[in-house]
């Protein structure tokens, strides 16, 4: 299945500065999971993995010149789709209305 809007994704990544020093690595560890099109992930994570499969990787460029104006350098994520599934109606709301799960982000641009 591909991601799109109420999709249940799963994945792992991986946050490193352009001289190659890691920020943040999920690779290795449970994936984390997001409901597509919930804006509960960075934009431009959500917009780069639309239309991906389980098993497809992305590297994703994040600076300046691609939306993250508080950036002053280029940082590339790292991406692996895990798992991909539709949503329940449960989830979808759950997603949308409780503000309580989500976790705290601490890169520049996230929501």
């Amino acid at each position: 299945m591909k991601i799109k809007k109420d999709t249940k994704v799963f994945l792992r990544y991986s946050l490193q500065n352009a001289n190659g020093k890691i920020i943040e690595d999920k690779m290795n560890g449970d994936p984390i999971h997001y409901i597509h099109g919930s804006g509960r992930i960075w934009p431009i994570l959500e917009d780069n993995v639309n239309g991906l499969e389980p098993g497809d990787k992305k590297q994703i460029c994040i600076s300046q010149e691609t939306g993250f104006l508080e950036v002053n350098e280029e940082f590339i994520c790292n991406v692996v789709i895990d798992e991909v599934s539709l949503a329940t109606a449960k989830e979808i709301e759950m997603s949308t209305n409780i503000n309580d799960n989500i976790e705290a982000c601490n890169f520049p641009g996230c929501c």
